[in-house]
């Protein structure tokens, strides 16, 4: 069931329909609310709809539920990095 989700949101996104995609990615999130690798994927689309706050959310999310999850840490760094506080992403 899972799977079915991220197929179809692949799709939305290779549509170029991010809002649908983040949509569906929301609901899988109210079906399976601890599963990182929905609210990885939520946080990949903010990232993608350059909305920066959202994403450095969602990814803080995601380590509180996979604290070895490697693609959040270094996306939650990038994100103080650009905004201008390196000194936060040297120690995250």
């Amino acid at each position: 069931m899972l799977s079915t989700f991220f197929d179809l949101c692949k799709v939305y996104l290779k549509l170029d329909i991010p809002n649908t995609a983040l949509e569906l990615m929301m609901k899988a999130g109210t079906s399976f609310p601890n599963e990182p690798r929905i609210v990885l994927g939520i946080a990949q689309i903010y990232d993608m709809l350059n909305d920066a706050d959202s994403a450095s959310k969602a990814y803080k999310k995601v380590l509180q539920l996979d604290a070895s999850n490697v693609e959040a840490m270094a996306c939650l760094a990038a994100n103080h990095y650009y905004e201008d506080a390196p000194e936060v992403s040297e120690r995250a």
